[in-house]
């Protein structure tokens, strides 16, 4: 009965720092993305519902980056505190071996790696699809009905407007647009008159005549082409294209079937590093709360408290750091598994930590 109680005191330990790591992060997180779009917000009409709905989908989108962190800090500090507090000492005198004390840790670890799991592959691109499907929607309603002759509007997303004047029929005179949607070709747009096209919802952009369209290739390289009607839509939409940017938007088993396509795709190398980035951004859960187990029922110190947070940062940043430069390596070489190296390197970090406590024995 006793190792049972003694179980469940540290279970209660590990959760509620983890809850509170997670709980900050998230209003971090949520706070840095409403600055984003303060702008665009506050000049919608958007419902209370429909913002909360926003910012809970940016959530789900997150949730797979800052869940590593937060299960590392509440399992480092929820040990580091009953190891200062002697309390893993007196658990251990009453008969807890150190695998039991680590089995409260491993339930939490294997439940959040499943969840991690799901949500990256599945949850968080659909989330992170919607949110900008929502973002987008706004930002071109807010182009149509904050619109000023003679005023620059950089509302819509990777649009700068611009429009000496508007007619009494609404049309639009001297207009000036720089387009930034495509970041590898961005264009500069002069057209004599245009609309606002109110079409469908996926169709809303400017109608342009008479106009030219000035595009820069390379370094010293560019191109003019003259139109006598371009329609420019108000944001980046795909269309069923898929780009690099809008890979992450994709859940895996999307991704999956676009590689199984008799049309091999350009991107194909792209999509497969994406999808195996993915598998380690939600493996790297089990190693950090085997880092966290390893490393802090070790801690029989009063810093030990302390020392949760620097730790966990200092093996986050590590992680951060290891996965771009294999992300970059992948695409370099060609080869998806490259992006495996942060789980590589973090076994040896464990086996060293293991090799660590053996010879620096202390419970």
């Amino acid at each position: 009965m006793f190792p049972f109680l003694g179980l469940n005191y540290v279970i209660k330990n590990l959760l509620a720092p983890f809850l509170l790591c997670f709980i900050g992060f998230f209003s971090i997180i949520i706070i840095f993305q409403a600055l984003q779009i303060a702008d665009v917000l506050f000049q919608s009409n958007e419902s209370f519902f429909n913002i909360v709905e926003l910012f809970g989908l940016l959530s789900i989108a997150y949730f797979p980056v800052i869940i590593p962190f937060c299960l590392l800090f509440g399992i480092l500090f929820g040990y580091g505190k009953m190891s200062s507090d002697a309390e893993l000492a007196a658990l251990s005198s009453f008969g807890i071996s150190k695998p039991l004390l680590a089995l409260p840790a491993a339930g939490l670890a294997l439940v959040i790696t499943v969840v991690s799991f799901v949500s990256v592959h599945s949850w968080g691109p659909k989330a992170k699809n919607l949110s900008r499907l929502m973002q987008t929607k706004i930002s071109k309603q807010v182009a149509m009905t904050s619109f000023q002759p003679g005023v620059f509007v950089d509302t819509t997303m990777g649009i700068v407007f611009y429009a000496e004047d508007e007619g009494k029929d609404q049309s639009l005179k001297n207009v000036f647009m720089i387009d930034k949607t495509n970041p590898d070709k961005p264009s500069i747009v002069f057209s004599k008159s245009g609309t606002f096209s109110k079409g469908k919802e996926d169709n809303l952009g400017i109608l342009l005549t008479k106009g030219e369209i000035h595009q820069t290739l390379k370094e010293n390289q560019h191109i003019t082409v003259g139109f006598e009607d371009y329609l420019l839509k108000l944001s980046n939409q795909n269309n069923g294209v898929l780009k690099r940017n809008s890979i992450e938007s994709f859940s895996t088993a999307n991704l999956k079937v676009l590689l199984k396509a008799k049309k091999k795709n350009k991107r194909e190398n792209l999509i497969r590093i994406e999808i195996h980035k993915r598998t380690v951004l939600s493996l790297i859960c089990i190693f950090f709360a085997a880092i966290g187990i390893l490393y802090g029922l070790r801690l029989h110190n009063r810093s030990s408290r302390g020392s949760g947070f620097f730790v966990s940062l200092i093996f986050s940043t590590l992680f951060w750091a290891l996965l771009f430069m294999s992300e970059s390596l992948s695409r370099k070489y060609g080869s998806p598994y490259i992006i495996y190296m942060p789980c590589v390197v973090f076994f040896i970090v464990i086996f060293c930590i293991q090799k660590w406590n053996k010879f620096k024995s202390i419970v």
